[in-house]
């Protein structure tokens, strides 16, 4: 178990210093946000802490919704600053972009899995590979400066992906969603 966790820990290690090296100078504000609001997934760990119920009754689900409403301001606030900073860069003449319609295809995955994940135990894992690749893509493409808004847009579909699997994953009862 120690030798798979520290391989996990040393490529993910590899992988951040190739992905942060490669960046051009004027895009590590704009990268530190995302990452920013992509460490703010302890809300997911705080969502697993509360157990259950929105209204804490014992200290650790009260860190566990202090957890999980701090870092809901962290992954905002993370992904606000970040197209902030990248509408400055963008110049009159810049053809117009519609990267609000990639939220349909995010909707679209997270409403299927919400169906599937209804009887098939395994859909959780499943979206949380695909929340991961949303979030390394999102960092990824923040690279260069032609692919920045791109990686924005699958930081947030990542992290979105990445909630509603940890939703899913839970046990909670129904009436706590309602």
């Amino acid at each position: 178990a120690f030798s798979n966790m520290f391989t996990t820990f040393a490529l993910s290690g590899v992988i951040g210093y190739q992905v942060v090296w490669g960046v051009a100078h004027s895009l590590h504000s704009p990268l530190m946000a995302v990452t920013n609001a992509v460490s703010g997934m302890t809300a997911v760990g705080g969502m697993y802490t509360m157990g259950g119920g929105l209204v804490p009754s014992t200290l650790s689900e009260t860190l566990g919704f202090t957890a999980t409403a701090i870092s809901a301001v962290n992954i905002t606030g993370g992904f606000l600053v970040t197209k902030k900073m990248l509408d400055m860069f963008k110049r009159p003449t810049d053809p117009p972009e519609f990267y609000e319609l990639y939220a349909y295809p995010t909707a679209g995955f997270i409403g299927g899995f919400g169906l599937i994940n209804l009887g098939f135990p395994q859909a959780a894992s499943i979206a949380a590979t695909a929340s991961a690749l949303g979030c390394i893509g999102g960092i990824a493409g923040l690279a260069s400066q032609s692919t920045a808004r791109m990686g924005l847009v699958s930081g947030m579909s990542g992290v979105s992906i990445g909630i509603a699997a940890t939703i899913g994953s839970l046990s909670w009862p129904a009436s706590t969603y309602v």
